[in-house]
């Protein structure tokens, strides 16, 4: 937690039980995570990357290794 915060514990998923959200305040970004379902006690928290790539072959690489897979990470 030094160096990081909350989000950067979050997992990746494809069908994801969080979202963020960026705000802007005081000149400060500020990024907040809100409930996309219900969430059980002790579930993992996870929200989708939502990661891009210009490269066909890291494209062709990402295998998305999600229990609901949609294809590709990016």
């Amino acid at each position: 937690m030094q160096k990081g915060n909350y989000s950067s514990r979050l997992s990746h998923s494809c069908d994801p039980n969080c979202g963020t959200v960026v705000t802007i305040s005081n000149s400060s970004y500020n990024i907040s995570m809100f409930a996309m379902k219900n969430i059980e006690y002790g579930e993992e928290l996870a929200f989708d990357y939502s990661a891009v790539t210009e490269s066909k072959n890291e494209h062709r690489q990402s295998t998305c290794l999600c229990v609901n897979i949609r294809e590709r990470f990016l």
